[in-house]
């Protein structure tokens, strides 16, 4: 049944052929997607294996992505979120990429946190009224 899904007639159409077989129109279309790409399992431990995805020819390169990481890791940038620096960046004159892929690059290297130092609290006792009569 997947078959006659998968290789249509000229005369006949993929709304006949799942109309007459029963079919679902998701599960045959589903049906004739090409296969899916090899699937390397990256954690043994894991139930779901990883899927192995080509780059996209958009994507940063790898210099550029650490000119990138370098601007945020920056003593003048390390306390900001991604979208200060990229304006700050914007009125000196360099566009390094967007704001998103920023984030997308602190995520692949697990930055994505709150960027500032964490606020300590002094010691606080508190108060008590006791009693001494």
């Amino acid at each position: 049944m997947t078959a006659t899904l998968q290789t249509p007639g000229t005369t006949v159409g993929v709304a006949t052929l799942r109309a007459a077989l029963g079919v679902p129109r998701s599960r045959a279309y589903r049906w004739r997607r090409p296969a899916a790409p090899a699937v390397v399992s990256d954690d043994p431990v894991s139930d779901v294996p990883a899927v192995v995805r080509t780059p996209s020819p958009r994507a940063l390169s790898a210099a550029a992505q650490t000119q990138v990481l370098a601007y945020l890791r920056d003593s003048r940038f390390g306390d900001r979120a991604p979208a200060p620096v990229h304006a700050t960046l914007l009125d000196e004159g360099t566009f390094v990429c967007s704001v998103r892929t920023m984030y997308r690059l602190l995520a692949t290297f697990h930055e994505v946190r709150a960027r500032r130092a964490p606020r300590v609290h002094r010691p606080y006792a508190v108060p008590r009224l006791v009693a001494t009569q």
